[in-house]
């Protein structure tokens, strides 16, 4: 979305035409429509905000939308956000947990833009909802059965896994080749469904709005995976460089930071290059309100220009020999995106990646 020129001085006389047409449109639009000054102080809102709200027009003047609409269970984080994206002069959407004047919940997605003037200035601010309460509680009664069928299914698949483990110490099945396909469908699926449990975590998590912050020393986290990786694999031909600084501290979501790192750097053993020895580098710089980091590997690699499409779609894998589920990439971006960051990739074939990682610190 571009910024709007608020100025009307220079108009042609279509212009002017289209422009009260425009006003007539955003008057009876079905979307509430908040216009604000450049100090967020409420001056016309349309009459869907009292349909939508409960509150009349006259209450909402010469006040901040939130004193009104927000309230005890509003996410403290999404305000912030809010609060963020507004004082930078960005346009935005957000969904957010507000109450109408009768106290009931109700969940909006919110579209926010400046207006500016002639000189570039920020004049007014522009605000449009949508009362999607009803989308929310569909998608959340949904999304807790995919939870309870996938908490079944983990269950069942387990027991089939327990079970040709069991047979598997029978000698005579250990070399059949029937029991064999079967021991490692078992654990595929055991595997899929455990990373698609995963997924629902973490969408039942970003539901809430409401991460909670704390300080994060990033070299720690990498230590401390580096201590999981030396019980679990075979790490005599391994270096994992942590070149952080020791003093490396950022305000965010702890459990999706690690989770983050956890998923990038399992994926360097995963797919390391079987000719030689596995150097990981793990670098970090918090910089201008923002943490970058890169995680490079001298492994397999990927081919961008065929699959570059395809990095962080959901069940993507890259490489026969080794099980994947495609779902780690896509839970890391999606976990990066929560965090309000990005993720992009540079890789070439037996040449190793390199995934940089930037996050702002959530305040």
């Amino acid at each position: 979305m571009q910024h709007t020129e608020l100025s009307t001085s220079n108009l042609t006389p279509d212009e002017n035409h289209i422009n009260k047409l425009l006003a007539v449109a955003i008057r009876n639009s079905q979307g509430g429509v908040i216009i604000t000054d450049h100090n967020g102080l409420t001056i016309w809102v349309n009459e869907s905000i009292e349909k939508i709200t409960g509150y009349k027009r006259e209450e909402f003047l010469n006040k901040k939308p939130g004193e009104l609409l927000q309230g005890k269970e509003t996410s403290e984080s999404t305000v912030q956000f809010i609060s963020d994206q507004i004082k930078s002069g960005k346009s935005f959407k957000q969904e957010i947990l507000n109450y109408s004047k009768d106290g009931s919940k109700m969940w909006l997605n919110l579209e926010i833009f400046p207006l500016r003037d002639e000189l570039g200035e920020i004049s007014h601010y522009v605000g449009i909802q949508h009362n999607i309460s009803e989308l929310v509680d569909k998608n959340e009664k949904l999304e807790n059965f995919n939870y309870l069928v996938s908490h079944d299914l983990i269950t069942q698949a387990n027991n089939i896994k327990s079970l040709t483990t069991l047979l598997s110490k029978k000698t005579a099945l250990q070399t059949n080749k029937y029991f064999i396909l079967l021991e490692k469908s078992a654990n595929r699926l055991s595997n899929t469904l455990i990373g698609l449990k995963s997924l629902l975590d973490f969408k039942k998590t970003k539901k809430s709005y409401s991460l909670p912050v704390e300080k994060v020393n990033v070299h720690e986290i990498v230590e401390k995976i580096r201590e999981t990786f030396n019980t679990q694999y075979d790490t005599t031909r391994m270096t994992l460089a942590n070149q952080i600084p020791t003093n490396t501290i950022v305000r965010t979501n702890v459990i999706y930071m690690e989770s983050i790192l956890l998923n990038l750097l399992s994926n360097t053993i995963r797919y390391r290059h079987p000719e030689r020895d596995l150097f990981v580098s793990v670098e970090a710089v918090s910089k201008n309100g923002y943490i970058d980091l890169e995680i490079s590997d001298n492994g397999l690699g990927m081919d961008l220009e065929s699959d570059g499409d395809r990095i962080f779609k959901i069940f993507s894998t890259f490489h026969n020999h080794v099980e994947g589920t495609g779902l780690g990439l896509y839970l890391v971006k999606q976990q990066v995106e929560a965090l309000g960051g990005t993720i992009t990739v540079e890789s070439y074939p037996e040449n190793g990646s390199t995934f940089m990682v930037s996050v702002p610190e959530m305040t």
